[in-house]
């Protein structure tokens, strides 16, 4: 819930901050691509703005979020248990947690094996073997990919069934 207000919060605050950041730099930009930018800004505000007022996108995109991390949640205890066996609850949740953040920084994620080495290592202190945490975690991001082939199909074959002429 409090990410959800932070979020909402940043859409609100980060394009009046981005907006006044411009205005600062009003002097390195000639006057007619400055007021393009101004004008791009403004009208990206105004969508936010609107798209966030707009409760059933916003119920849409919850639910839909919520579906997906409960998915992801319950591959990951799964994977989990098939290497390193039964685990409390709040320990894979938190584990979860870290390789959640783990795939969410470009850097990381983008280099092959780099996300599965530090994975493997921060489970060390949890008492698991470095070897099958990497096991577990190569398993993730194989099943990752096989389900965005599984969805790239899906989304085929109901965009040929909806939109089927």
């Amino acid at each position: 819930m409090i990410a959800l207000i932070l979020i909402i919060l940043g859409f609100f605050i980060l394009p009046n901050i981005l907006v006044n950041l411009i205005y600062l730099t009003k002097s390195f930009f000639p006057k007619n691509k400055y007021q393009k930018i101004i004008f791009i800004i403004n009208e990206i505000i105004l969508k936010i703005k609107k798209l966030i007022k707009d409760k059933n996108i916003l119920i849409t995109l919850f639910i839909f979020g919520l579906i997906c991390h409960l998915l992801e949640l319950g591959l990951f205890y799964l994977s989990f248990n098939i290497f390193l066996g039964e685990t409390a609850l709040s320990k894979i949740i938190i584990l979860f947690g870290i390789s959640f953040v783990l795939d969410r920084i470009p850097i990381i994620r983008d280099i092959p094996g780099f996300s599965e080495i530090i994975f493997a290592t921060v489970l060390v202190p949890f008492g698991f073997e470095f070897t099958y945490s990497l096991l577990t975690k190569f398993l993730l991001r194989f099943t990752g990919i096989i389900a965005l082939g599984i969805n790239y199909i899906f989304s085929l074959v109901t965009s040929d069934i909806l939109y089927d002429k």
